[in-house]
């Protein structure tokens, strides 16, 4: 078995910190023991009280999470407040948590590429700090495209058909705001994000430009399989489970 830094360390070197965006907050969110011996691991897209309630009934010490547990600084710790509730918890629980955010957005197999190959894509190339695919497709119809991303993210998403065929194609996992300007100097004609503002929406078909909304949580829970892989391959004694929570599907 593996201590908690050697796994730290290891995910650390595969995602860097030098490929977070400025403003995130991705890494080592909540340690209880450097040297803890690593159990078993829980992935998941975030830290709810579901997900350590499940740690801690499967037996795992380390919950790694896409979205950082502690994304905003605190000055309290306080059982009253939902995150001060789930700092004791975990501290209680002997649970320690890791996020990979951006860097794992962009990383080469990530976010978008899960996206990318879910969907049948072919990625030629990215942007805006390698956070956006751009793609082709071998499909040109639009509405074959709808019916796949409805398979890929479930029934729950929305589509705008502002065109009829789908020669390029951006990928942008998530929150995929204010980035609709980048994608008209590229001359893309459909774009698949997890969300968008609805001036967005307009712009969108101003634009010309056809939109596919798989929601936030649909188009990053994609990764969690690909994370499991990274870390198996390194430590392929330690059990690693996938705790997804379709309820937050939004």
């Amino acid at each position: 078995m593996a201590i908690f830094n050697e796994i730290y360390d290891y995910l650390e070197s595969v995602f860097p910190k030098t490929d977070s965006a400025s403003w995130d907050c991705d890494g080592l969110d909540l340690c209880v023991d450097r040297k803890a011996e690593i159990k078993k691991i829980v992935l998941s897209l975030d830290v709810t009280s579901e997900i350590i309630k499940y740690a801690e009934n499967e037996g795992a010490n380390l919950i790694i999470s896409h979205h950082p547990f502690l994304f905003d600084k605190i000055n309290v710790i306080d059982a009253a407040d939902t995150t001060g509730k789930k700092i004791i918890s975990l501290i209680k629980k002997g649970i320690s948590a890791i996020s990979y955010h951006t860097r794992l957005d962009m990383h080469e197999g990530g976010v978008n590429d899960s996206i990318t190959n879910a969907l049948g894509l072919k990625r030629e190339y990215k942007i805006f700090d390698d956070m956006i695919n751009i793609c082709t497709s071998e499909d040109s119809s639009f509405d074959s495209l709808i019916q796949k991303s409805k398979e890929v993210f479930s029934d729950g998403i929305k589509a705008y058909k502002n065109n009829d065929s789908v020669k390029k194609v951006a990928i942008c996992g998530g929150g995929g705001k204010g980035v609709l300007h980048l994608l008209r100097k590229e001359n893309v004609d459909t774009y698949i994000t997890g969300e968008l503002a609805h001036h967005e929406l307009i712009d969108g078909e101003e634009s010309g430009i056809s939109l596919i909304i798989g929601t936030h949580y649909g188009t990053e829970a994609l990764v969690l399989p690909f994370l499991k892989k990274v870390i198996e391959e390194r430590f392929p004694e330690i059990p690693v489970l996938i705790k997804y929570t379709p309820q937050f599907s939004i």
